[in-house]
């Protein structure tokens, strides 16, 4: 399955073991929900790799799959599920964006615990 090529059910959240930031290649998971038209269906999406934050870019950037689900409230579940998993693992740094008005762009915005989609 090629999961970018399906419309986004939501903003992506990704998280690190490790802040970004330091100057270092940080390992992260990016999670997102999306929307399969032409079966009507709605995918739990992510990749995993590791970011190399001197050359902003990401490092083996590989998609995980998940089973597809039948209404977009049932993968937001599978993803909620799947970023508290992380938490307890570790994976504490989390991001997703929001829409900045005064930029007309996104402003990134850390999460705390309960990880939800915002």
């Amino acid at each position: 399955m090629d999961q970018q090529h399906h419309r986004m059910t939501g903003m992506p959240v990704t998280v690190y073991k490790v802040e970004p930031g330091k100057g270092m290649i940080a390992e992260w998971h990016e999670l997102w929900t999306a929307h399969k038209a032409e079966t009507n269906e709605y995918l739990f999406c992510q990749r995993h790799g590791w970011w190399d934050e001197d050359n902003k870019q990401a490092l083996y950037n590989v998609p995980v799959l998940s089973e597809p689900f039948k209404t977009a409230d049932d993968a937001a579940a599978a993803m909620s599920e799947e970023l508290e998993q992380l938490a307890d693992k570790g994976w504490i740094h989390q991001y997703t964006l929001t829409f900045d008005p005064a930029t007309g762009g996104g402003k990134a915005v850390k999460l705390t615990r309960p990880f939800m989609m915002l």
